[in-house]
């Protein structure tokens, strides 16, 4: 718990993304002295971590702690702020020494079967952030699961959770 030694240096530096990478990022920039702001598009900081793995596997405590140690070098966040729209280059470079892009590549990439597009069909990346974020959400009481990665079988479990009465 005790925070390390830092002489500023009067540099600011913007950090885009507040998942593993963009947190790491921000700590060892704040720990050389430089005043990191951290800008992330969802509502808390955590990336894949909190939006991709379940609070089952992933006590959200655990993340809140790394997150809290972070702020406590003076990191400042600034959520709900998507890069492209709400906030162009441009306009971090204009406000900061140095921009570090560490955005997550959250995207599902989608299947090139038949039937990819038909309704019911979910995939495990957007599943487990609606899951993750409480948005509401149906599943059926039988879900198939396409995959056997860790975004399967948390979707799986999760789906479990959420009242299907078999996962395969």
């Amino acid at each position: 718990d005790e925070l390390p030694a830092i002489t500023p240096r009067g540099t600011r530096v913007a950090v885009v993304g507040a998942g593993p990478s963009g947190l790491a990022t921000a700590r060892e920039l704040a720990v050389a002295g430089h005043q990191v702001t951290v800008y992330d598009e969802l509502p808390y900081a955590g990336g894949t971590m909190l939006i991709g793995v379940p609070a089952f596997r992933l006590p959200r405590e655990a993340l809140e702690m790394d997150v809290r140690l972070v702020e406590r070098l003076g990191v400042r966040f600034v959520f709900d702020s998507r890069s492209g729209s709400d906030l162009t280059c441009d306009q971090l470079r204009e406000r900061f020494d140095a921009v570090a892009i560490c955005a997550g590549a959250m995207n599902a990439v989608p299947l090139d079967i038949p039937g990819h597009d038909l309704e019911g069909i979910q995939y495990g990346v957007d599943f487990m952030k609606r899951a993750n974020l409480g948005e509401p959400l149906t599943v059926g009481e039988d879900v198939v699961v396409i995959g056997g990665g860790y975004t399967a079988m948390d979707s799986s479990r999760t789906a479990l959770r959420l009242g299907a009465r078999t996962s395969t």
